[in-house]
């Protein structure tokens, strides 16, 4: 579940007060600069746009990585 900042209004819906650990925000995708998106893409899975939400290429490099010790956590995306 996503940390959303709690917040403690009036009796006329005015914020007096938000209580968070981690003070995130939902945000509309249109919303989203396409440079903040461009810049997810390229630190996350350059391949992005390339394949269908699986990278085979990835896939199939997952065995010889482990059997050189190499460990690699996946996308994020």
């Amino acid at each position: 579940e996503t940390a959303i900042a709690s917040e403690v209004r009036s009796r006329d819906g005015e914020t007096l007060d938000k209580y968070f650990t981690e003070n995130r925000k939902w945000v509309r995708y249109e919303n989203i600069s396409p440079n903040v998106i461009d810049a997810l893409v390229a630190t996350e899975d350059h391949r992005y746009y390339e394949h269908w939400g699986m990278d085979m290429f990835r896939t199939l490099a997952i065995p010889w990585h482990l059997i050189n010790g190499r460990w690699q956590g996946a996308s994020t995306i």
